[in-house]
């Protein structure tokens, strides 16, 4: 026996030793492949290459972005994975974290935008709004900011604003209905950048630009072979929409033309394809519903439009982009019906064309292109870009004009654009007159005789004869320009740097001050990096940002500042020393400067090396000794004494310092340098004494490291280290708590999207954040074998954050991002309290807890303790974690509010009676599942599900006892509710998921709990109601774990009713009682629905949506229908043997005698109930059979009442009222039986049989009087009725008999007798004093009259 277990205890490890050799393996396997990827890629040399060099080779044009993909390939695939980004981003729009601690967590701690207000970025969409009378109000599109809009572009102080466009998308086209100017389009992804700008289709508003819908999108799934083909419209480049006939007094005849574009990344081990299915022109017929791929091919493949135009004769002109296989870049086609394509002309060797059409001539088009022409020596020669024009729209060739030459010496006088035409180009002809026309690369150029001759309207810097120069300052690369709609010398250009307005284009050649910036609050600056001081007073901010320098923000105020720019070109990398005294800022590679502060100006170099490094070069700044450390591609590079004039470079060498990606030196060792560089290959290496000659270089490398490094960061102490890695496809965030011996894999739940940085909260250190591709993520449980990562999103968007840099005096956070600036927020501390368990289970006993009772400041941890924790009273935490196997129980009188996260990786039970339940509300996210416990009677109940993904089957149903048909066993008592077709009942062998937000009806066959086990919802949910044919009836339910206010006395705004009130055809929820239907409408006393409660609701005609807002989320645990009584009402009861009935009366101000919708409801009809008591309006201009009636405060009345009983019924009416006047009387009239039956005093009652199945709509009448009973006809009012003498006088009778009765208060007939046509009196010598009612009945009606004989 020992044999056999020594045995099976040895091939058992034999097992684990060879899994982990396999794994190791696979890793090393991998590690090896990554590092000779990265080695021979191409992208390698791109700082060696010019920027045409690089497109030729199918690398990124911008260097960062080379460099940022080269890093971010994902080792196993050897490509990038853009599309996990976008995936994402989609998911996460319906999952937003709102909770505490880390900024963006909650309302009360959001990350604050900081600008800068005065720097914008590149924008390739200008567009004035044609809906502006005033024509001032102006569209921008950000390529990496989203969609922007300014009121009034003439003023330099007006702001933009953010429209509500998805997120930070790259918007770069835009479109307006000629038709209809309140429709609008946007096209989104910037093909000339494309692995960094990438888009999400067409978006089209229909309320002038307010609100945007996501129209037209392609999705699919990434397929591999021996290329990666990712699918989808990523790149939008141009969109127009054209009135067919050109008639505008012809509507709906609008055509929406778009071009989509595709890319591919030429790398090793193989190409990535983006888009290829998709691209080529489209066209939409019906605003955008449909679309229709535009058949117009070169050698086969589509045509890659780049520039739509519309001519003075509503002639379609498109000039074109080389296709994804470099085909038909230099074409310009037109086309008169929208659907046939002529191909115009076709410029030789071009690879991209830019068109501009006369206003004045339909005949006349601008053409300015990019040329790529190669010698015998496959050189690059000239021309590398040509600018045409033809008045005859090209039925004869056109002609070459003349090339603007930039005074700037180091643009050739050939290339205008710089060698960057793939990228920045733009051309625009004068609305009112052909021969004045304006192009852009660099600069901005100005013609008016026809492109004979050009005059430089702009400068980008005062380099060399810029600086004689007297035009204005516009920012580099000119994209896009929208002239004024009525005044053609004033325009606005589109650039990297934002937007820029000209007042008078006729002077710019001549005039300083002509053309301005307008980037007030256009908050789209692309930061690399940045840096926040350790001061609060003076407070410092710094950023690199792409090609608009590095920018200081000095001594900010609170929320979105200005900046000086204080080095230029692109800024990278940036320090502020702890003490204040200086700032490092550096410019690709190892070019670094020196700023003292407070800032003067005075710049002092550090180093100006471009040979070695990379363009965002890894650095780090040891405080403490004032040294500099970067990467030196082959070495790590030391600058010692930078506070001095005469820096001293020393390059420390090492087999392992190559290729360093991210650097830090550790704060915790102080009188030497400590410094941890992580490398392109995946390397973490610590450099002991780096200060000095004799380094210790040791490697800490985990063996399952795969990637580049992409930020090291320290925790509590020196030994607690996270790192994280760039790449897709990799284990990205990785943390050791011994200096590097042991490392732990914190990836948790989170995506496959690139981490760029990570910090820890010094307050909480079990708390981490990180930037990403898609804004900041935190954990709150990141020493738990597996965090679970939320996106920080409250205050920040969805766009890439670059750098965290923190201010450790009050830890305020610096977030920089590429595409919407720099942020700031805060780190916040809550202290922990753990349960023990040592006394009791009771959550109350402090001494059950490690750190007392837990309040609303701090973070629960429940453990597997053997007593676990109960909780019965109400309980506000911060945080919950309740680990692996442990359990909290709520039970029936508990309400437990988490204001953040629920991390649940044990059990969590929610126990109910039949009058109270527990109820738990999570703020911010929930993770794992929970199990609520419905308690119910063995009757029918409508129930739903409070949590996500119960299954019902043949196995819930027999754990949870529901009952079997006794006429079909295979019939189950729980039934779903169709309104046209009526109720559906679970067959045995079915199996189906409880909906989320529809109820069901269920009966067990004894009392019990119903058990639903799910995840729970924290954010709002729509769902989907409509009109059946039978009826318009909705059977829906509770989808929180927490009460739910129904009307306003439960919650005056966020109610269901009032919330949802334009989607119900009656303000209105029925509720199942357990015989019957109550009615439940806001003049109902405070109505809450318990967790797993359903109800009816109707709906208006069509489909419609009712939404669980989670700010209907409510503790409320008296009882299940808790109410409180303030109102004055009468509730009328019918009872019989078996059961009975109520209807209700309220009396409230402002109400009417017409149907109050809101305030009046009618009976749920739909069932078959015999039994049945309701009211009718009072004005009966409506048959509604109503269950609640509302009436204003008169309390004189007469209700009619209706009935429905079966036959051989005996029924008994009563009253009970609440906070009726005293002096009112209710009377309840039979008029059958000419009958007044005093029914307000207690015991009273009114019993009559139905001996035949009746529906009695119209025999009974309520009275609510405040004087005597005195009913009166207009043709009766001549009748009088008084007592004198002991007898009751009659007079104004006719000549005839009449039929006198008596009767008590309590419809007893005391007295009935004829009076002859003579007589005017009976005698009441033998009735007893007191009240009476007395009915004489003439041939004109019945005349009633209490009176009070003596």
């Amino acid at each position: 026996m020992k044999k056999k277990l020594f045995l099976i205890v040895f091939l058992f490890c034999c097992f684990l030793f060879y899994n982990s050799f396999l794994k190791k393996n696979k890793i090393e396997k991998a590690q090896e492949s990554y590092a000779k990827l990265i080695k021979n890629h191409p992208f390698n040399d791109a700082l060696h290459l010019s920027k045409e060099e690089r497109v030729a080779f199918g690398i990124p044009p911008n260097q960062y972005l080379a460099e940022k993909y080269l890093l971010e390939i994902n080792p196993y695939t050897g490509r990038t994975h853009p599309e996990n980004i976008y995936n994402l981003q989609q998911e996460l729009k319906e999952k937003r974290a709102y909770q505490q601690r880390t900024p963006g967590d909650a309302i009360d701690n959001q990350w604050q935008e900081r600008g800068p207000n005065n720097v914008g970025g590149r924008t390739r969409l200008i567009l004035f709004d044609p809906n502006d009378v005033n024509n001032k109000r102006v569209f921008a599109g950000g390529v990496s900011g989203g969609l922007w809009v300014n009121n009034d572009i003439t003023d330099e102080n007006s702001s933009w604003t953010r429209v509500g466009i998805d997120e930070n998308l790259s918007v770069t086209c835009m479109a307006v209905d000629p038709n209809n100017s309140l429709i609008m389009y946007v096209g989104t992804g910037e093909l000339y950048s494309p692995q960094q700008a990438l888009g999400n289709g067409i978006w089209k508003s229909t309320d002038g630009g307010t609100t945007w819908t996501n129209i037209y999108k392609v999705r699919g799934t990434t397929t591999i072979s021996s290329n990666a083909n990712v699918p989808g419209t990523y790149y939008i480049t141009d969109i127009v929409v054209r009135d067919a006939d050109g008639d505008s007094l012809t509507t709906n005849d609008s055509e929406v033309f778009a071009s989509i574009g595709a890319t591919f990344y030429s790398v090793n081990p193989i190409n990535t394809y983006v888009g290829v299915h998709e691209y080529g022109l489209y066209k939409s017929l019906d605003e955008g519903v449909n679309w229709s791929k535009i058949s117009l091919d070169v050698d086969g493949n589509s045509i890659a439009g780049n520039d739509f135009e519309i001519g003075l004769d509503n002639t379609l002109w498109l000039g074109t982009i080389s296709n994804f296989y470099g085909k038909g870049g230099g074409r310009i086609y037109n086309s008169t019906d929208g659907s046939t394509f002529t191909l115009k002309h076709t410029i030789t060797n071009a690879r991209r064309t830019e068109i501009s059409v006369s206003k004045q001539n339909a005949n006349t088009v601008y053409v300015l292109a990019r040329v790529r022409t190669y010698d015998v020596n496959n050189n690059l020669i000239a021309p590398f870009v040509s600018i045409l024009k033809t008045d005859d729209a090209f039925a004869t060739s056109p002609a070459a004009l003349t090339l603007p030459n930039d005074a700037d010496t180091n643009i050739p006088a050939n290339d205008f654009a710089r060698g960057q035409a793939y990228y920045n180009l733009l051309i625009e002809v004068n609305p009112t007159n052909d021969e004045i026309a304006y192009v852009g690369g660099i600069d901005l150029f100005r013609t008016t005789n026809s492109g004979t001759s050009w005059s430089q309207i702009s400068k980008w810097s005062e380099n060399n004869n810029l600086a004689s120069l007297s035009v204005s300052y516009v920012h580099a690369d000119q994209h896009v320009m929208a002239f004024h709609p009525l005044d053609s010398n004033s325009a606005i250009f589109g650039n990297d740097g934002g937007v820029f307005y000209a007042t008078s284009l006729s002077t710019a050649a001549s005039n300083t001050t002509v053309i301005n910036a307008r980037n007030k609050d256009y908050n789209i600056a692309q930061f690399y990096h940045g840096s926040i001081g350790q001061s609060s007073d003076p407070a410092y901010i710094l950023g690199g940002s792409q090609d608009n320098g590095t920018q200081f923000f000095e001594n900010p105020s609170e929320g979105i500042n200005s900046t000086i720019e204080v080095f230029g070109s692109d800024g990278t990398k940036c320090f502020i020393d702890k003490d204040g005294d200086y700032m490092i800022v550096s410019y690709i590679a190892n070019r670094i400067i020196r700023l003292d502060l407070p800032y003067t100006g005075t710049e002092i170099v550090i180093a100006s090396d471009r040979t070695t490094g990379s363009f965002l070069n890894a650095m780090a700044l040891d405080e403490n000794l004032d040294i500099l450390y970067t990467n030196g591609t082959n070495h790590l590079a030391r600058f010692s004494d930078i506070t001095t004039n005469t820096p001293i470079r020393t390059n420390i060498t090492n087999a392992l310092l190559n290729d360093i990606t991210a650097i830090k030196v550790s704060p915790f060792t102080t009188t030497s340098s400590k410094v941890f560089a992580g490398t392109r290959t995946g390397k973490l290496v610590k450099i002991e004494n780096a200060n000095t000659d004799t380094q210790t270089i040791t490697d800490i490398s985990s063996g399952s490291f795969l990637g580049s490094v992409s930020s090291v960061e320290f925790g509590a102490s020196e030994n607690e280290i996270m790192v994280t890695f760039y790449n897709f496809g990799v284990e990205s965030i990785w943390f050791t708590e011994d200096g590097g011996t042991n490392w732990k894999n914190k990836e948790g739940d989170f995506p496959d999207i690139n981490v760029r940085c990570i910090l820890m909260n010094p307050l909480n250190t079990n708390e981490v954040i990180i930037g990403t591709e898609l804004g900041v993520w935190n954990t709150s449980n990141f020493k738990d074998v597996s965090p679970v990562w939320n996106q920080s999103y409250n205050g920040m968007s969805n766009v890439a954050v670059t750098s965290l840099s923190l201010r450790t005096s009050d830890n305020t956070i610096l977030a920089s991002s590429y595409g919407r600036g720099m942020y700031t927020g805060k780190f916040t501390g809550n202290s922990l309290t753990i349960w023990t368990g040592t006394i009791d289970s009771d959550w109350t006993n402090a001494s059950n807890w490690s750190n007392g009772l837990p309040d609303v400041n701090m973070d629960v941890k429940i453990p597997n303790t053997s007593i676990k924790p109960v909780l019965n009273t109400a309980v506000i935490v911060s945080n919950i974690s309740i680990e692996t196997s442990a359990k909290l129980t709520l039970n029936e009188q508990a309400s437990l509010t988490i204001k953040e996260n629920l991390t649940n990786n044990g059990s969590l039970i929610i126990n109910s009676n039949v009058n109270n339940s527990g109820s738990l509300i999570v703020e911010g996210n929930s993770t794992g599942n929970i199990t609520y416990n419905r308690s119910v009677t063995a009757n029918w109940h409508l129930v739903s599900s409070p949590v996500i993904g119960q299954t019902y089957n043949d196995l819930w149903i027999s754990e949870n006892s529901i009952i079997s048909s006794s006429s079909n066993v295979n019939r189950k008592g729980l039934g779903v509710y169709n309104n046209s077709v009526g109720w559906q009942y679970f067959l045995s062998g079915e199996s189906s998921t409880f909906d989320q937000g529809k109820g069901f009806t269920i009966l067990r066959s004894t009392a019990g709990n119903l058990s639903f086990t799910g995840s729970i919802s924290t954010i709002s949910k729509n769902v989907t109601i409509s009109e059946g044919s039978n009826n318009a009836f909705n059977l829906l339910g509770n989808i929180f774990t927490s009460y739910m206010p129904l009307n306003k006395d439960a919650d005056a705004s966020t109610n269901f009713l009032s919330v949802n009130a334009n989607a119900l055809s009656e303000i209105t929820v029925w509720l199942w009682n357990g015989n019957s239907y109550d009615a439940i409408n806001h003049a109902t006393s405070s109505q809450f629905l318990v967790p797993g409660q359903a109800f009816f609701v109707s709906s208006k005609s069509g489909t419609n949506s009712v939404n669980f807002t989670k700010e209907m989320q409510n503790h409320q645990t008296a009882n299940f229908l808790k109410s409180k009584e303030t109102k004055s009402e009468i509730t009328l009861t019918i009872r019989s043997e078996k059961e009975n009935r109520t209807t209700t009366v309220y009396y409230i101000d402002g109400t009417s005698i017409a149907f109050d919708d809101g305030f009046d409801s009618s009976l749920y009809t739909d069932n078959s109930s015999q039994f049945e008591i309701y009211t009718k309006l009072i004005n009966e201009k409506d048959e509604r059979k109503l269950a609640i009636q509302s009436l204003p405060k008169e309390y004189s009345n007469s209700i009619p009442i209706g009935v429905l009983l079966p036959a051989n019924s005996i029924v008994e009416f009563s009253v009970s009222s609440k906070n009726i006047p005293k002096d009112v009387n209710i009377f309840l009239e039979d008029k059958k039986l000419d009958t007044f039956t005093l029914l307000e005093n207690e015991g009273n009652s009114y019993t009559f049989t139905s001996k035949e199945k009746n529906n009695y709509s119209d025999r009974f009448y309520l009275h609510t009087l405040k004087s005597a009973l005195n009913i009166t006809d207009v043709d009766l009012s001549a009748i009088k009725i008084y007592t004198a003498n002991q007898k009751i006088y009659f007079s104004g009778l006719t000549q005839s008999e009449h039929l006198v009765k008596i009767f008590n208060l309590i419809g007893k007939k005391i007295v009935e007798k004829t009076i002859q046509k003579n007589e005017n009196y009976i005698s009441t010598k033998n009735i007893l004093k007191g009240v009476y009612i007395v009915t004489i009945k003439t041939e004109k009606g019945t005349k009633r009259k209490k009176i009070i004989i003596q």
